[in-house]
């Protein structure tokens, strides 16, 4: 299938124009699509973007049922559904990216050069064109787990808008070409993570998060839940070549052999005690974690005992995924030392 990299405006849809089933939505759109919402107060704008991997659909199922309710939003809204041809390839739901096409979110920062570059740009344009008063990226974890927000940014308005979702938040150094960088003092910018894909409590919280940051007036005037701040994650990855299969046993040959539920240590302290997994020939030289200035870190908090995998101190686990091929492509998970507290 030929990429896609137009970004196509849909003005005004009405809810009886809407297909009634999301798959059919999806294919009524065909490719990627913004949708613009006259707002009740027409000087503002809010933006919400999804579906930037195919197999993240929380986000995209909320925007479906809430243009179905027929609800004119408090401002403007700039819904945009990026990945639609992605995720419609078959399986449904199934791939993050197309093969030999870029993960969309690590597209937005030069060169735009290739079609996900190119769609990432377009997207930019829209956003300086339409000016939004904020910006919500919303994804689903690569694993089972609870839902929580990612910034680059920290202030109040950061934080308001991660209330709307939940009361977790992760400020990160990292600079991946991720679309919530945007972020900073002018532009609110936030991912929200809804928790895993195939969870209904996930689609609940992207379609009643996304009801309010449309029908409320001030979104940035929100205090409760307090918010749990988690700073500065590093990324567990392999070394290119390096191989990890989930299995309830070692894997000779195989880098990282980690367990079928791995995605259960999501959100969770893991002690020095538990080993995450079973280390191959190479040992921790097939894995690193790189913090913000690119520094491998990997020492620093794991350690090898007898052939296993364990953390050398007390981390919180975030994103663990049991998919090998985001485990490979992009990471194994996120991690902070769970006796940090000071960013």
């Amino acid at each position: 299938m030929e990429f896609n990299d137009h970004l196509q405006v849909w003005e005004s849809p009405l809810s009886t124009e809407v297909a009634d089933g999301f798959v059919d939505f999806l294919h009524q759109l065909g490719g990627p699509t913004a949708l613009f919402i006259p707002g009740k107060d027409p000087s503002r704008t809010r933006a919400l973007t999804t579906l930037l991997h195919g197999n993240e659909t929380s986000g995209a199922k909320a925007i479906h049922r809430w243009l179905k309710t027929g609800v004119q939003p408090e401002v403007n809204a700039l819904l945009c559904i990026l990945s639609v041809q992605t995720a419609l390839t078959p399986p449904l739901f199934s791939h993050r990216h197309l093969p030999e096409i870029r993960d969309l979110n690590r597209c937005f920062r030069a060169p735009f050069t290739d079609p996900a570059g190119m769609l990432a740009a377009r997207l930019l344009d829209l956003l300086r064109q339409y000016q939004p008063e904020s910006l919500i990226d919303m994804h689903n974890t690569s694993g089972k787990g609870p839902a929580f927000g990612v910034a680059t940014y920290l202030d109040d308005n950061h934080q308001s808008l991660i209330r709307i979702f939940g009361d977790q938040l992760i400020v990160t150094d990292l600079r991946l070409g991720a679309l919530m960088e945007l972020g900073d003092a002018d532009f609110p910018t936030v991912t929200i993570e809804c928790g895993g894909s195939d969870e209904p409590q996930s689609d609940q919280l992207a379609y009643s998060g996304l009801s309010c940051y449309l029908e409320r007036h001030d979104v940035f005037d929100l205090t409760e839940p307090a918010i749990d701040l988690y700073y500065h994650p590093l990324r567990l990855e392999l070394t290119p070549e390096s191989t990890v299969c989930y299995s309830d046993q070692p894997q000779r040959q195989i880098a990282l052999t980690m367990s079928r539920l791995a995605d259960q240590l999501n959100r969770r302290v893991l002690d020095t005690e538990t080993p995450i997994g079973w280390l191959g020939p190479d040992g921790l030289d097939a894995l690193s974690a790189r913090d913000g200035a690119g520094h491998n870190q990997i020492h620093h908090f794991f350690v090898a005992q007898h052939q296993q995998l364990y953390a050398k101190r007390p981390l919180k686990l975030f994103m663990v995924t049991t998919n090998p091929e985001i485990a490979s492509s992009d990471c194994l998970f996120y991690f902070v030392d769970a006796e940090a507290s000071d960013p």
